[in-house]
This record gives C-alpha cells, sequence and structure tokens, in this order.
C-alpha cells in the first residue's frame, strides 16, 4: 500500500527488490528438494524460478523507460525509493547470474547492501 501513489516506487520495490530476491533464494530451495527426492516440488520451483526472472527483467525494463521519461538517473532513483519504502536491507549471496539475466545490474543495488532502510 505504501507504494500504490508511486509507479517508480512500486517496481523498485515489488519486481526490483522482492521478485529479485526470488532469484537469490530459489535455487538453493530447488536443491535442497532434488537432494529430498522432491522433484515434483523441485519442478514447480524451477518454473516459478524462470517467470521471476522475467518478472525483474520487465520491471527493469519498465523501471528505466519512467527514469527516461522522468530524466532521472536510474540508479539514484532505485536506490533512493528502496531506502524510502523497503524495511529491511539487501542481504547478500546475491545471484547475480540470473539478476543479470533480468537486466539488472551489480551497480544497481549493490550500494544498499547490509544499509538500513526505511
Amino acid at each position: 500500500m505504501s507504494t500504490a501513489h508511486n509507479l517508480l516506487a512500486r517496481l523498485a520495490i515489488v519486481p526490483l527488490v522482492l521478485e529479485a530476491r526470488g532469484l537469490d533464494v530459489t535455487p538453493p530451495l530447488i536443491a535442497k528438494f532434488e537432494l529430498a527426492n522432491d522433484i515434483e516440488s523441485a519442478s514447480a520451483l524451477t518454473i516459478i524460478y524462470q517467470d521471476e526472472i522475467d518478472h525483474v527483467r520487465f520491471g527493469q525494463k519498465w523501471f528505466l523507460y519512467l527514469c527516461e521519461l522522468e530524466e532521472v538517473s536510474a540508479d539514484m532513483t532505485y536506490q533512493k525509493l528502496v531506502r524510502e519504502y523497503f524495511s529491511g536491507s539487501l542481504k547478500p549471496p546475491f545471484n547475480i547470474e540470473a539478476r543479470s539475466a533480468a537486466g539488472m545490474y551489480e551497480d544497481f543495488y549493490m550500494p544498499l547492501v547490509n544499509i538500513k532502510t526505511n
């Protein structure tokens, strides 16, 4: 609800923080299910993981587009909005390969690592 009034803030938080975190935590979960021989759950998580890459990619695309329209720095705007609207901090480890595949580059989010926001 806190981002309902601001599309850039919504994009910064939902796909570019929350769904991006899904890219970080899902591969280890898949591995745990595979080790437990729960192939059905591992398969379901694999589908979700692939969807999350697309969600982050589209969020990044639209975030960058809106920043360009508003003639503001995407990096600085993202970092400002995350500090303002996200409770907590961005914590490694990050799935840099998946984040990169989704169009997120490290300079975008790394300045926020372990900085308490909100």
